[in-house]
């Protein structure tokens, strides 16, 4: 809500109007997409609720002089909320209606963020190693805090120089934790900073696409999380960026955050099946859990989705593992009445060495199961993979059990050191990028077979 400054002093009062729960509150289209309801149905709306006080306020015509009771300077912020718990039991003492903190402009004023000097010296001594890379985020929300950053700092030879959020207060406090270098609100100056070489992107869903092509257009190596982007106009989009950057910059690498085909598990299955020469049978069952379709991963806009925004994992994982290229996919969900967002799905995929791959993804299932159960067969063997916390290996009669050594691993340290290895050492990227292509147009497909109610060949990619 773009509401101009100046109308909200008087008297040099900064005024803050609170709004609570009205229509508007949590609904995305209005919040986030800006659709107003129509004033016939619904007059008053928070933003217009918000728009009559303001303007009350500017014409002069609203007076609050009154109901302040108590003013603290903002340094004794604390003596007021002291005030508040003691219950005005004092006598004499009047009841605190309206509370004002009032700042010395020269003194508690926030100074704005402003950019560190980039030296050498930062973090790893006097001389910059040669093979140190320089680290730009875009975005830092929960997922990137708990997962990526944390990997990240475990490599040898990176440096996180930047970080960019939507919001000041969150890149500070990120920034702060993680000792970047610097924090700023506008993406650009990642891009721009000679110093960043690797650019994460850990936005929302919708991003995803046009900020990796935007990065790779600059020359820098991308790191996106999945998915790498939600139609084939964003995911062309990427590709063009990428073949311009080609020519001037050498191929950067691309790298979408499938995690899971870097699990310990993972590559121990698939070497279980390494001197199979017939095709495998793949199952992959998924209690994803329900997501209620108000949040924002369900916006078709924001999030594209369960099936663009988390399957893609699981079609990635069953690529690795059968090392073909995908040609068809064929997918049934069941009817929810508005209520599951066809999040309860059956996916077939064909691939071109004669293998199959089934993917059972739920959101209607208990949480005290497992989220996460593999199966394979072919060979006469067979692989269990349960949760990335056991695997059981059989062939020949015999088999064998291991756990994980933590209680989950589902390679995030693996491939943040896949990733950064590849850049140091000037190695091909972790995953190949018809691979990477693969993977997102699968889930297109899955998508156009739900709405199609038939098989769906997925197209053949080709660098050109």
């Amino acid at each position: 809500m773009d509401i101009p400054r100046d109308v909200c002093y008087q008297k040099e009062l900064d005024i803050k109007l609170s709004r609570s729960y009205g229509p508007g509150r949590y609904d995305l289209v209005y919040e986030h997409k800006g659709v107003d309801y129509p004033i016939g149905y619904v007059r008053w709306t928070e933003q217009r609720n918000m728009q009559a006080f303001l303007d009350l306020l500017a014409a002069g015509r609203l007076d609050i002089a009154g109901i302040i009771t108590h003013r603290f300077p903002f340094g004794q912020a604390e003596n007021a909320y002291d005030l508040l718990a003691s219950g005005h039991r004092e006598r004499g003492s009047r009841v605190p209606l309206g509370i004002l903190f009032e700042y010395d402009t020269a003194q508690d004023r926030l100074a704005p963020l402003t950019r560190k000097t980039y030296t050498a010296a930062t973090r790893s001594g006097p001389q910059k190693d040669l093979h140190e890379i320089g680290i730009g985020f875009i975005g830092a929300g929960g997922f990137a805090r708990r997962s990526l950053l944390p990997a990240l700092l475990k490599r040898r030879n990176v440096r996180l120089v930047g970080l960019a959020t939507a919001s000041g207060i969150s890149a500070k406090s990120s920034a702060d934790r993680f000792d970047f270098i610097y924090c700023t609100g506008d993406y650009k100056q990642i891009l721009d900073d000679p110093n960043v070489n690797v650019v994460f992107i850990a936005t929302r869903h919708n991003l995803h696409a046009r900020l990796a092509a935007e990065a790779l257009q600059s020359g820098k190596a991308v790191f996106v999380e999945k998915p790498l982007a939600l139609n084939e106009e964003q995911l062309e989009q990427v590709l063009q960026s990428r073949r311009s950057a080609e020519g001037m910059h050498g191929a950067p690498i691309l790298m979408v955050g499938f995690n899971r085909r870097f699990a310990p598990f993972s590559r121990r299955l698939k070497e279980h099946f390494v001197e199979v020469a017939e095709p495998l049978m793949v199952h992959y069952r998924v209690n994803g859990g329900f997501i209620p379709k108000g949040h924002w991963t369900q916006d078709a806009d924001q999030g594209g989705g369960r099936i663009l925004g988390e399957v893609c994992h699981f079609v990635d994982w069953i690529q690795f593992l059968v090392g073909s290229q995908p040609v068809q996919v064929s997918a049934r969900a069941l009817p929810d009445g508005g209520v599951y967002q066809s999040d309860n799905v059956v996916v077939t995929i064909a691939y071109a060495n004669g293998s199959v791959g089934t993917i059972l993804y739920s959101a209607n299932g208990d949480k005290s199961v497992g989220k996460e159960r593999a199966e394979v067969m072919g060979g006469g063997r067979t692989g269990f993979l349960n949760d990335f916390r056991e695997l059981v290996l059989a062939a020949k009669g015999h088999k064998a059990s291991y756990r994980a050594r933590l209680a989950q691993d589902k390679g995030h340290a693996a491939e943040m050191r896949s990733f950064v290895d590849a850049i140091q050492d000037n190695k091909p990227a972790p995953i190949p990028l018809v691979e990477l292509i693969a993977t997102t147009r699968v889930t297109f497909s899955i998508m156009k077979s739900l709405r199609e109610k038939k098989p769906i060949d997925v197209p053949c990619w080709s660098y050109s």
